[in-house]
C-alpha cells in the first residue's frame, strides 16, 4: 500500500512512463513500486482486491511533479495548457471499479470511466474522482491540478476571454494594432474586413497548433506570412467562389472554380504579376515542374506571351488560364481564344 506521497506522484510517473516508451502502454517508473497499475487496467482494479485508494492521470496536457516539501509535505502534480484545452482523465485503483463520479472545478462533472473535459476559460480547477466497487469506495482530490492559460496571439478561440489579449475573431486569437502589438498589423480580408494584430510566423512550424501559415496583407502595405486558420483565408492562388472566402478579398473569375488573386502592386512571396490581354492584372502563384498548378482542370503553369484575352506578360511562369486548342483540352468547359474558360 502506498503512503500519501508515493500516491500523489502516481499521474506524473505514470505519464511519464508513457511518453518515454512511446508504445502507448503505461508503464510505472521502477521507483514507484510494484502495486501500481497501468491506466488501462486502473478502470478495474485487481479482481477481488479492497479499494483501498483511488488516483488519476490525465493526458493532453503538459504534466509537471513539483517535489515534496522538507517539511514532509506530499509531491504535488499539475496539467496545463492554454485555453481552450481538452483533458483526457484515466483511473488507476487499487481494487475493481464499477461507478465514477467525476468533478472537473468548472461546474461540470461525468460519471464515464475515462472522460475528456474542455476547460473554456482560463483559471485554476480543483479535480476529484470518487469511485466504487466490490471492494468499498475510495476518493481523491487534487486542489490546483488544471491551470489553464490565456492563449496566445494566432491560437484558436472560441470567446475572447480565452485569449491573453482578450480578443478573438473567427476563431483567431487577434488584438488590436498599436503600441502593445506583439506580431503585426494585417488588413484581413475575406470574412474579416477588419484590421487586427496577429501573430507572424516564417514557417507552419512557428504557429499554434491547427494555425496555418501564409501571407496576408500588411496593414501598411505589402505583406506578412501569419497564423490563421487553414481554409478559413484562401491564399493566392486557391480556389474560390466569392472573395469572402480569400485572404486577399479578391476572387478572380479564371478556371473552373476561380482564384484567390489580388491586383498588381507589391505581389507576395512565390507570386508574379501577370498583365492580361484583357486588361486584368492580377498576383499569381510562381510555378515550376515541382508546382505545376494542377488542382484546377482550367488553369495550368502558363509562360507569357500568348495571344488574346488571357494571354499574358509576367517575369516568371504562373498559375494562369490554361492553353488549349480544342474543347477536349478543357474539361467540362469551354476553348475560347486559345485558353480554357466556362
Amino acid at each position: 500500500m502506498y503512503d500519501d506521497r508515493v500516491r500523489a506522484s502516481l499521474p506524473f510517473a505514470i505519464a511519464a512512463g508513457l511518453a518515454a516508451c512511446g508504445d502507448g502502454s503505461a508503464r510505472p517508473d521502477a521507483g514507484v513500486g510494484p502495486d501500481a497499475f497501468n491506466p488501462a487496467d486502473g478502470a478495474h482494479g485487481t479482481d477481488g482486491a479492497p479499494l483501498a485508494w483511488v488516483d488519476f492521470t490525465a493526458t493532453g496536457c503538459a504534466l509537471a511533479e513539483a517535489p515534496a516539501t522538507i517539511d514532509g509535505g506530499a509531491a504535488t502534480v499539475t496539467c496545463s495548457g492554454a485555453a481552450p484545452l481538452t483533458v483526457t482523465f484515466a483511473p488507476i485503483a487499487s481494487g475493481a471499479i464499477d461507478t465514477w463520479a467525476w468533478t472537473f472545478g468548472d461546474g461540470a462533472a461525468s460519471s464515464v470511466a475515462t472522460p475528456s473535459h474542455t476547460y473554456v476559460a482560463p483559471g485554476t480547477y480543483d479535480v476529484m474522482l470518487a469511485a466504487a466497487g466490490p471492494g468499498g469506495s475510495a476518493s481523491l482530490a487534487r486542489p490546483g491540478f488544471l491551470i489553464v492559460t490565456p492563449a496566445p496571439l494566432g491560437a484558436s478561440c472560441d470567446a475572447g476571454a480565452q485569449c491573453a489579449s482578450g480578443s478573438c475573431a473567427h476563431d483567431l486569437c487577434v488584438a488590436a494594432c498599436g503600441a502593445g502589438c506583439t506580431g503585426a498589423c494585417a488588413q484581413l480580408g475575406g470574412a474579416w474586413d477588419a484590421t487586427e494584430c496577429v501573430a507572424t510566423c516564417d514557417a507552419p512550424g512557428d504557429c499554434p497548433t491547427g494555425r496555418a501559415c501564409q501571407p496576408v496583407a500588411a496593414a501598411g502595405g505589402g505583406w506578412i506570412s501569419a497564423c490563421v486558420p487553414p481554409g478559413a483565408l484562401a491564399p493566392i492562388g486557391a480556389a474560390c467562389t466569392a472573395a469572402s472566402s480569400c485572404a486577399t478579398g479578391d476572387c478572380l473569375a479564371i478556371g473552373a472554380r476561380g482564384a484567390c488573386t489580388v491586383a498588381c502592386g507589391a505581389c507576395p512571396a512565390d507570386t508574379a504579376c501577370a498583365v492580361f490581354g484583357n486588361g486584368t492584372t492580377a498576383c499569381l502563384p510562381s510555378c515550376d515542374a515541382q508546382h505545376p498548378c494542377s488542382d484546377d482542370p482550367w488553369i495550368a503553369c502558363e509562360s507569357s506571351g500568348a495571344s488574346g484575352p488571357w494571354g499574358f506578360t509576367a517575369s516568371t511562369d504562373v498559375c494562369a488560364p490554361k492553353s488549349c486548342s480544342s474543347p477536349a483540352d478543357c474539361p467540362g468547359g469551354t476553348c475560347t481564344a486559345g485558353h480554357c474558360g466556362a
